[in-house]
């Protein structure tokens, strides 16, 4: 972005782009095997897992193949809906709308890390990928008899994130999938969305950490957003769990990991010697509509989290993702 202000002599100068796909490109080289299920913890005692790992393996390998084809270029809104649900639809209609829809990636053949348990609906797998460069997390959701798998949440991990304690696939996961997210994960949501939002708060909330990539750069990058800003105009960063669908695995030490769909809200509201802020971002010129703009700014990325809320101790975002959905400008 660029501003212009009624100041002489005063140059126009870029500003960090207020929206991305990710704050950061969270790497996951050098991850150990075993990142995304300690092995050596204890295992959560299941009643037998919906299906069978090789099944399981089979529907997850199938699955993110269309997933690919159905957010790539080209993708109907039928193709995406016939294998995406959730978060994972939400934010592909919302790269469709902004036009940053890319080809679709090369197929890595996904590990199953775990299955629903009991034979009744919804069922889910949760599974991952891992190339030089990243590594992913899935969730497949099957709602009915008749309903196929499809993907719910696809989230890119951070360096170093692990999720201890996930029951053997044969043995099944309790999984809760629902809008009511449990006590235990509404206070982590609650938390970590406090700890994040600009202006920061004057004391963190307890009971989470921010330390993981993707908080960490949502934090800075929002400071350095308003720093670049120069007090041309006002900047507020939020987060708000959306009232819809989460997926929440049992896991063995009494914990849950949750994936959360989000909105993350940045605003700009400008103060009296702004004249101009010129939009660089063509996603977000796409969808304000405008070119500039001089009074505000709102933008609306369509987030989901992976948060490991232990039993004991603090929870942390484990990954992410993020896509830009709305933007109005005046």
């Amino acid at each position: 972005m660029t501003t212009r202000r009624a100041r002489p002599h005063r140059r126009s100068r870029p500003l960090l782009a207020l929206v991305c796909a990710l704050p950061v490109a969270l790497s996951g080289c050098g991850l150990a095997a075993d990142v995304a299920g300690v092995h050596d913890a204890p295992t959560e005692q299941g009643r037998g897992g919906a299906v069978t790992r090789e099944a399981a393996q089979e529907i997850a390998a199938r699955v993110l193949g269309e997933a690919r084809t159905a957010r790539g270029d080209g993708a109907t809104a039928e193709d995406r809906r016939s294998v995406l649900m959730g978060p994972a639809l939400r934010e592909a209609d919302a790269a469709a709308r902004a036009r940053s829809t890319a080809s679709p990636s090369e197929a890595v053949q996904p590990q199953v890390l775990a299955v629903s348990e009991g034979t009744g609906w919804p069922r889910t797998i949760v599974a991952t990928t891992r190339t030089d460069e990243e590594q992913r997390l899935y969730v497949l959701v099957s709602t009915s008899a008749e309903g196929a798998y499809r993907l719910f949440a696809d989230v890119q991990m951070a360096s170093g994130a692990a999720v201890p304690g996930l029951a053997d696939p044969a043995q099944g996961s309790p999984v809760r999938i629902n809008g009511t997210p449990g006590d235990a994960v509404e206070t982590a949501v609650t938390g970590w969305s406090e700890a994040v939002a600009y202006p920061a708060p004057s004391t963190r909330p307890s009971g989470v950490s921010v330390a993981d990539e993707f908080s960490t750069a949502l934090r800075t990058n929002a400071e350095q957003q308003a720093e670049e800003l120069d007090g041309l105009a006002e900047y507020t960063q939020e987060q708000q769990r959306q009232e819809a669908t989460m997926v929440s695995i049992g896991l063995a030490d009494g914990g849950r990991l949750a994936f959360v769909p989000m909105t993350r809200t940045d605003t700009l509201t400008a103060g009296e010697e702004l004249q101009e802020l010129t939009l660089e971002d063509a996603a977000t010129r796409r969808l304000a509509d405008t070119e500039s703009i001089s009074q505000e700014l709102t933008v609306e990325h369509a987030e989901t989290l992976a948060v490991h809320v232990p039993s004991e101790g603090a929870a942390r975002v484990v990954g992410a993702s993020e896509q830009i959905e709305s933007a109005e400008g005046s």
